[in-house]
């Protein structure tokens, strides 16, 4: 995959009930992009596993006003994906977004979760949240230089 970040496509999709056709411009995610699963114990076993490594480049550390914003960009871009998940609680069921470690940005996906036929456990809108600020507060601390390997998951 390459850096594609400021491209954008067109996905067309069809919302079965309706038969209504959904056109939804999507922006590529760029390679350095970590995919984050985390309503399942499993899923988060693998984003820990994710951050550990990324926590291994010593690029990865940041101080003073570059980590001012990478946190800021991080918050602005969570508080989005909160208000998509307050108004929209079946985007809660298989959660999964993309987080790009370098800059904070999240990129979000499968939207369409709503349309679909939840098999299994639901998760609630709080529990979803909540597993995103622990993993983000985990990136947080990577990038100011203080991660000590969360072995909860491990």
């Amino acid at each position: 995959m390459t850096n594609l970040e400021n491209q954008y496509s067109i996905i067309i999709a069809k919302k079965p009930k309706k038969k209504k056709l959904i056109i939804q411009p999507i922006q590529l995610v760029p390679s350095q992009c970590i995919f984050m699963k985390l309503n399942m114990p499993q899923n988060k076993k693998k984003t820990y596993g994710k951050l550990n490594k990324f926590a291994m480049n010593p690029k990865s550390v940041l101080s003073g006003l570059e980590l001012d914003q990478f946190a800021e960009q991080l918050r602005l871009d969570m508080d989005v994906l909160f208000k998509m998940l307050d108004k929209n609680s079946c985007l809660s069921n298989d959660f999964q977004f993309f987080v790009d470690p370098w800059t904070g940005k999240i990129y979000q996906m499968d939207l369409d979760r709503c349309w679909d036929e939840v098999k299994g456990r639901n998760f609630s809108v709080d529990e979803s949240k909540q597993n995103m600020k622990d993993i983000m507060a985990e990136l947080v601390e990577i990038r100011r230089g203080n991660y000590t390997n969360n072995t909860q998951y491990d």
